[in-house]
């Protein structure tokens, strides 16, 4: 298919010229399947792009207590969701039949099959894929679906660690893998996730590399008189040099260390506040309780401010001028491109696809993860020195226009799923 990854990044603009080659946009007809549909990875930007060029989206996705509506539209994307209508982690295999009877009802609907987190519905969407003869684009949301050892990392049933579970689901997996394997493109939003997919016996070109991209327009600096304001707005000390941490709290992303920086970073410095944003109550292995009661009973509540659920994420990261990620597995972190468009310095764990976002000293600071004392010295020294702080967001900034903007994501899913079209010969 020739959708090996460019291992050159500088070569990125140069994917404006190449959608020049591909002139049946317009005849794209793609059914996007995934779990639930919302914002993460920014996939309702990805799909609105695809359609303002003039293809067809469909969306078939779970429905959920939040949606629990049959169909609706997003702009001009179609929206189908399926039973059933819950929550939790039960969900995603409940839907795997009524999503694949939902993928031959909608059959002369489209023409190329692209499944977002693949590790339960990638087997419906191979199957339906080749029993109808239909292109397949699998893109994998989180490491370890191939592998699925993503499995294992959510799951504390003391029957899913036992040799005899372990067995048999690893020979289910062999079986699995065989038919994801047909599918005719590999989407990996990180190199991790690009090496797992080599490591399953994936062909090289098969494989896509192709980050999440953001709106550089939504995430943006503002001015110093403007960021006054808006912490203001906020609620936020108005003279602090203020931290922040966008995300979900829950017990993979680090907080607990990050916490236990704090308690030395604020002793240290009277002029500095922790900005959380995000819940935790609602997601598996959420701990917002624990973070609060840390925080109380080390008398941290003066220099943290905790947000709870937030859908104005670009105005927090505006009026903050340090972002910190601590996550301990993360298959590539969205938000720190977002936290770099606004022009805010990074210090982030060195793991999986948060390595390809910050450029260690040119961008921020990469840390060991579960290490307390390397987050503390590192915000150390992006606090005391404002120079660093400014020349690191000055180029996070360009980084992340350069490499990560929706603009060239939408190229990059353009060539791929032309890619596709062209080599099965499916019908426009």
């Amino acid at each position: 298919l020739g959708l090996s990854a460019d291992r050159n990044l500088s070569q990125a603009n140069d994917m404006t010229s190449m959608e020049k080659d591909f002139t049946d946009v317009h005849k794209l007809r793609l059914c996007l399947l995934m779990p639930l549909f919302y914002t993460a990875n920014n996939l309702h930007l990805q799909t609105q792009r695809l359609a303002d060029r003039g293809a067809n989206v469909l969306v078939v996705a779970r429905k959920s207590p939040s949606h629990p509506q049959r169909s609706e539209a997003y702009g001009t994307v179609n929206i189908t969701r399926v039973a059933p209508c819950m929550s939790g982690r039960i969900a995603n295999y409940a839907m795997m039949l009524p999503a694949f009877v939902e993928l031959l009802r909608r059959r002369h609907s489209y023409d190329l099959i692209w499944v977002v987190k693949f590790s339960t519905l990638g087997i419906v969407g191979t199957l339906a894929a080749r029993i109808l003869g239909k292109g397949c684009v699998l893109e994998a949301e989180c490491n370890d679906e191939m592998s699925g050892e993503h499995f294992f990392h959510l799951n504390e049933w003391r029957l899913c660690h036992t040799r005899l579970f372990r067995s048999i689901f690893n020979a289910g997996m062999v079986v699995r893998n065989w038919l994801l394997r047909q599918a005719d493109c590999f989407m990996a939003i990180s190199r991790e996730i690009e090496r797992e997919f080599l490591d399953s016996g994936v062909p090289k070109d098969r494989i896509c590399y192709k980050p999440c991209g953001i709106d550089t327009d939504r995430f943006a600096p503002i001015s110093g008189k403007q960021k006054q304001l808006l912490r203001q707005k906020l609620s936020l000390p108005t003279n602090d040099l203020i931290i922040c941490y966008c995300g979900r709290l829950v017990h993979n992303k680090g907080l607990e260390c990050l916490l236990q920086a704090w308690k030395d970073i604020s002793h240290e410095h009277g002029d500095v506040h922790l900005l959380i944003v995000g819940s935790g109550n609602n997601w598996f292995g959420g701990i917002e309780d624990v973070l609060k009661a840390f925080v109380k009973s080390e008398g941290l509540t003066t220099t943290t401010t905790f947000t709870g659920y937030a859908d104005n994420v670009e105005e927090y990261l505006s009026a903050s001028d340090i972002f910190v990620y601590p996550s301990e597995n993360e298959a590539l972190g969205v938000a720190i491109i977002e936290a770099m468009a606004c022009g805010l310095p990074v210090v982030a764990s060195g793991v999986g696809g948060i390595r390809d976002l910050v450029v260690p000293g040119e961008t921020g600071i990469l840390t060991e993860p579960r290490r307390a004392d390397h987050i503390t010295e590192a915000l150390r020294s992006v606090i005391v020195n404002p120079d660093r702080r400014r020349e690191m967001g000055v180029k996070g900034r360009h980084h992340a226009k350069a490499y990560f903007s929706i603009d060239r994501i939408d190229s990059l899913n353009v060539q791929a799923f032309t890619a596709v079209y062209r080599s099965r010969a499916l019908p426009s």
